[in-house]
């Protein structure tokens, strides 16, 4: 029977302490996703030690680490947030993608498709074009993007936390392969342009109505045969259709 352990997990300055009981025979990846549930943050935002680096590899497995029952270990937060968003889209995708000029110790603002602004903070992706397959749910920590080109690429999902960004006016998600987009984007109450043509859509969520800044929709190149009548409410919107 595979050997189940406790481990007792704290920041440096012991405002968090939780227990987390795993498999010996997981990895240092998977444990750090167990503390990030734990915690409700995402694991690419922390770095895990013992006194010694444990994320050289994040495939190693505890026990070849020699982490055993009540162990203790350290998370510390990850200080450029945003750096660690990016390199964590390109660790889950990058092996996708045809223009791979990010990982490099340049500022953000001179990676392929990053624009940011004064202070540095990230503000617009241009990513058309890159044969990008998934959107990670960690952009909504990205509070100061505005504008999303992820156009002509391979997407077939887009996560729900895009919501969260109460900063994006510019939304484009056209030439992909879409079959469906989540309700929680009429959140993004500060939305005017939303792209969705040339998709695979069948129906579009009718809480889009709630966008009430939204004053352009492309739906055109898809598989509606209507749309929602909610949708007229919005008196400056100009939708295009199939």
């Amino acid at each position: 029977m595979e050997e189940t352990i406790n481990l007792y997990i704290s920041n440096m300055t012991k405002s968090i302490n939780v227990v987390i009981t795993c498999k010996r025979l997981i990895t240092i990846l998977d444990l750090k996703e167990l503390i990030a549930k734990k915690l409700d943050t995402y694991a690419c935002l922390f770095r895990l030690t013992n006194g010694t680096n444990l994320e050289e590899n994040l495939d190693t497995l505890l026990s070849d680490l020699n982490i055993k029952n009540e162990d203790k270990l350290f998370i510390m937060n990850k200080l450029n947030v945003e750096r660690a968003v990016l390199e964590e889209w390109f660790r889950l995708d990058g092996h996708n993608w045809e223009h791979l000029y990010w990982l490099s110790d340049l500022p953000l603002r001179e990676w392929h498709g990053v624009m940011t602004n004064e202070n540095g903070k990230i503000t617009i992706f241009s990513l058309s074009f890159n044969n990008i397959c998934l959107v990670p749910s960690e952009l909504s920590q990205l509070s100061n993007l505005t504008h999303l080109d992820l156009s002509e690429n391979n997407i077939s999902s887009v996560p729900s936390e895009l919501s969260k960004l109460k900063n994006f006016t510019n939304l484009d998600l056209s030439r992909n392969n879409l079959s469906e987009v989540p309700s929680e984007l009429s959140q993004l109450t500060n939305l005017t342009v939303l792209n969705l043509s040339n998709n695979n859509l069948s129906s579009v969520p009718s809480e889009l109505s709630q966008l009430t800044n939204l004053t352009e929709l492309d739906l055109s190149f898809n598989n509606l045969s209507s749309v929602p009548s909610e949708l007229s409410q919005l008196e400056n919107l100009t939708i295009y259709n199939n």
